[in-house]
This record gives structure tokens, sequence and C-alpha cells, in this order.
């Protein structure tokens, strides 16, 4: 197996690994256990989840996070490397002396940007130096060499943004080389993604007629922040498949309150609406933003905000009062085909419904969506492409899709009953990390 640092692996037997909670469960999904999964690390949860961690069974509204069921696995059956983690925040820690106790032989690291997202990089300096091997994968852009290339500095224009069936593949292959049968469930889940991507298809063919256009964003009383679909798997996975949605960029002409950091646009409110008062009930915003967003897809991590109806509308913009709007499970873990098909089949009907709002405004011609130049030079300024099923990615389609290298019969795994582990874990600070092979080097990019 080769990782996205270019590190070559040979496995032999079932070693014994650490990884992310999410990861984690996509490797479970592949059908690995406890016996192999031996630890996890980082956060449980999608940020600003509504999970009452002192009421796992209950599970939480957001589509995206464990189910009670994993929940139970996660609490009972693997050692929890972060028990300081278990909040509803961002967290990148681990407590060494729990990893040396569960003594795996290989900690695996999920990249966002080039820069291990669930780990501060002081910490993975840690891990190897306990003589641990990593094994690294990339979840949103790469250089796409393979070797450990690192990206320009810029990573909207150079690298190249993978897409959700990329990662899966790249996982599920990791899961082979690891020595894991490969459940029939499985092939079952494939099925079902493609014939979600079939019908996502055919509603965004339908969303191109009627001239509605899609726009990605996480928005607070201040700001906008517009999410180009070059950076995120779930984005490319829509985009791949068709569906009308837009690239920000360059459109603002004030670069001092504008601002462009990795994929994202950060737009004050002043600057997004033109000519109207999004507070005033009066004053229509129809063709006055600064980008047309019929129908807007939000950031996960505001799920529990916008199950507030009424406080959605106080944002303004007509997409938001109109009620357009469908969830974007940013980085899109778990990275399985099962979740796959489950996200498509949410985001579907919400496109089949929605309807043109703005002035209509012409798609860009011949572009290749899934070609490797396309996903990592955005269109910009609210751009977006034009329906044509022969540059979508084949590999969502069920002619594509060939069974697992290895299949076993579907397993039923009880969770236990003891208790997780809690102990304190101190704050590391943040360094570089390197391929154990070769000279490449990592970018110190933070997650956003």
């Amino acid at each position: 197996f080769k990782d996205d640092l270019g590190t070559e692996f040979t496995f032999t037997g079932k070693p014994k690994i650490v990884a992310p909670a999410g990861i984690a469960l996509t490797l479970r999904d592949f059908g690995m256990d406890e016996n192999q999964i031996v630890a996890t690390y980082g956060s449980w949860v999608v940020q600003g989840s509504d999970l009452d961690f002192d009421r796992l069974s209950e599970g939480s509204t957001l589509p995206a996070d464990p189910s009670p069921e994993e929940l139970a696995w996660l609490s009972t059956k693997v050692t929890n490397l972060s028990p300081t983690c278990l909040n509803n925040e961002r967290c990148k820690k681990m407590d060494l002396d729990l990893l040396q106790q569960a003594d795996p032989e290989y900690v695996i690291l999920s990249g966002y940007k080039q820069s291990p997202s669930e780990l501060r990089l002081k910490l993975v300096d840690s891990i190897s130096e306990l003589g641990y091997k990593t094994i690294y994968i990339e979840i949103s852009q790469d250089a796409g060499s393979g070797d450990g290339t690192v990206c320009t500095d810029d990573v909207v224009n150079g690298c190249i943004g993978k897409s959700l069936i990329e990662v899966i593949e790249q996982w599920e292959a990791l899961a082979v080389a690891l020595g894991t049968n490969i459940p029939e469930s499985v092939q079952n889940d494939k099925s079902d993604m493609c014939e979600a991507a079939k019908k996502f298809t055919a509603a965004s063919k339908e969303a191109h007629q009627r001239g509605v256009r899609v726009m990605a964003e996480y928005l607070d009383e201040t700001y906008f922040y517009m999410v180009n679909p070059t950076g995120d798997v779930v984005l490319r996975m829509f985009e791949e498949l068709g569906m009308p949605i837009m690239h920000p960029g360059g459109l603002c002409t004030n670069k001092t309150t504008c601002t462009q950091t990795s994929f994202w646009e950060k737009l004050p409110s002043e600057q997004y609406f033109i000519d109207c008062d999004p507070a005033d009930p009066s004053s229509s915003c129809v063709g006055k933003t600064l980008y047309p967003v019929d129908m807007v897809l939000y950031d996960h991590r505001l799920t529990v905000t916008f199950q507030n109806k009424t406080l959605v509308k106080q944002f303004g913009d007509p997409a938001l009062v109109q009620g357009q709007i469908a969830y974007w499970p940013f980085g899109g873990r778990p990275h399985t085909y099962k979740h796959a098909a489950e996200i498509l089949n949410i985001i579907t009907p919400e496109l089949e419904i929605s309807q043109a709002i703005h002035p209509k405004s012409s798609c860009t011609e011949d572009v290749d969506v899934s070609s490797a130049e396309h996903r990592k030079t955005p269109l910009l300024e609210g751009k977006f492409a034009c329906f044509n099923s022969s540059y979508h990615n084949g590999g969502y389609t069920c002619a594509s899709i060939a069974p697992s290298p290895t299949v076993a019969a579907p397993s039923t795994i009880a969770p236990a009953t003891s208790p997780p582990i809690t102990t304190t874990v101190p704050t590391a600070g943040r360094t570089t990390i390197s391929p154990q092979s070769g000279t490449s080097h990592i970018n110190t990019v933070a997650l956003w």
C-alpha cells in the first residue's frame, strides 16, 4: 500500500492500528473490528453537534455524526486516546501514555489541506519518536503525484481537489491491505450509492433547466463564507455529478474586507448585499446579492442553527428566506459508500424542488468538471459549469463499480459495557511532518 506521502507499506497479517474516530468508523464499515482497531483519537462528532455525551444512546440530529450503535462501539470497544475531546468542539489531542498502552503497529493520519487534521503536528512528531509508523491519507487536496510532493502555498490554484469516491476507495484499499475481509454489505452499499448518484444527476439536470444556481456556505451574523467546490470531497462529488454549483471569488472589489483563505471567500454582509437592507422586510434582495444564490448548501456545523427557520430567515439572503437549503457534510466523514449514498439521498429531494429566485445567468460551456485542471483551478466570479454528462465522474456509476478485492459474510458486532477511559491531556504545539522515507514535507496548513 502506498500512502499520500509516497511511503510504501507491506503489511503482514492483521496489524493493530490507531485511527481518528471518524476514520475508525470508516474502516469498521469495511469490516475491520476492535481486534485490529485498538484505539481511536480526536473528536467523535461534528463541531457544533447537539450530541449529549451523557446520553449516547439518543444520538444527535446531525446526519454525519456516529449512530448510537457506533457511539456505543467507540465508548466501550476501543480505547479513547483523546478523552478530553468528549465534547462538541474541534479537538486535536492525544494522550501518549494511553497510546503506548494500546501499542499499535501503525497510527493512521487523516490529512486536510496537507496537514494532519486530527492532531497537532508536535504530537505527530512525538508519535514517530516513540517508534510508531504513521500512514497518511489526504482527504481534501494534494499535488496529485502520489509521492508526497507539496502543492503550492495557494491551495486554491495548484492543489487538485479529491472527489469523495477517490477517498472512499483509498480507505477500502487500505482496509484490504491491512488484512481485512470486506463484508458483503459493502457491495450492497456500492449499489445503493450508484443508484443515488443516478437520481442526483437527473435532479441536477432538471435544476440546470430551471436556472437554479447553488452555493456552499458557512455564515454568521457578520460574514458570508463562500466555498469554492474545488477543495472539498463532497462538493467535488456534487459538481462531478452535474450540480449547478457556483465558484466564488473575484467579484468583490474591496480586497481589504473581502479576503480569500484557502478555498473560502470571506465576505462582510454589507459587501454581499447590494442596494438592499436584509433586515428590512419591505426591502427585496432578489437580484441584489453579489452572487445569485438560489439554493444554499450550509456547512453541517450549522445544522443546529439551521433547524431554527425563523433565525435562518433573519440572515436575509433570498434563498434562506425562501427555505431553499440543504446540508453539506464538510469533509465527508465517514468516507464510505453508505455515507455517500446517504448524502446524495438527502440532497436530491431538496434539489428537485428548488426554483430559480434571481434573474437568469448563463453557465460556462465545455468545462470538464472531473479533470485535474478544473479540480485545481476554480472558475471564480460565481460561474458554474454547464450540464454535460460526458464530463461527469464515472466512478460513481454502477457500470464502473467493481466487487471489492475480498468479500466476507456480514458480521454483527455487539457493543461491550466497559466505560471509556478518561485522562487529562496537555495541549501541544506545532512543527512539521515528513514522510518516513524521502525528503518531501507537508505544509503546516491549519484546518479552517
